[in-house]
């Protein structure tokens, strides 16, 4: 047996305001209980991501519910669901680029062809929304400035 038929492995990548969710299997929906102390570990690397960027790998045994978390962690947030199948890296970066212009509205010009152009063009992406994030507040906090 080889552990990927026993393990599930969830890689959780948070950019500044990106939140990306790659995952090996299909949602389910199912009874969800006392997951409180998980769900302030996930909510806290996401406050960890506006100082700088963070990847997290969830892991472990089948069907024990790791979906189910990062659904309820980040319910009500903007992000993006990248399944993780055998396909090739050029195969998957197209699918994940397709996943984040649908889920997230990055628009993305040509064809990633690699995770380092896809991840790349998700950390352009991140600071670019950082920077409108913070001229943002500054509009708001100096009206007159502008």
């Amino acid at each position: 047996m080889q552990i990927a038929d026993v393990w599930d492995f969830y890689y959780i990548f948070v950019a500044r305001n990106i939140n990306l969710y790659l995952y090996k299997q299909q949602f389910t929906f199912m009874r969800f209980y006392d997951r409180e102390s998980e769900i302030g570990i996930l909510l806290g690397n996401e406050q960890q991501a506006e100082r700088s960027a963070t990847f997290t790998v969830l892991m472990g045994r089948r069907r024990v519910g790791k979906t189910s978390l990062v659904t309820n962690a980040f319910e009500g947030r903007q992000y993006a669901y990248l399944f993780v199948s055998k396909d090739s890296e050029a195969v998957l970066s197209g699918k994940f680029q397709q996943a984040i212009e649908e889920q997230l509205g990055i628009r993305v010009y040509g064809r990633l062809n690699s995770f380092r152009d896809f991840f790349e063009v998700v950390m352009r992406e991140s600071l670019q929304r950082q920077r409108n994030s913070w001229l943002h507040f500054l509009r708001r906090v100096l009206p007159h400035a502008w």
